[in-house]
């Protein structure tokens, strides 16, 4: 999966990606931080009700392994 922190050393394909260099990325950066805060509190759920433990708290998703080869 690509993320900031894989991106940021790799020039080239960070400008693929985003359209910007990171100079320019980082420069806009605050901004949209800023916008992402107001539009989604920490201390809220996404549709804006209150939450009821911390963001990432609760039960964590597991997902079924299977033993037999797929079919093709």
């Amino acid at each position: 999966m690509l993320s900031y922190n894989t991106l940021k050393d790799r020039r080239r394909d960070f400008l693929a990606v985003t359209s910007f260099t990171l100079e320019e990325f980082q420069q806009l950066l605050p901004a949209f931080q800023e916008a992402y805060e107001q539009r989604y509190p920490p201390e809220l759920t996404r549709t804006g009700k209150p939450r009821q433990r911390r963001a990432g708290g609760g039960a964590k998703g597991v997902l079924q392994c299977f033993d037999a080869p797929f079919a093709v």
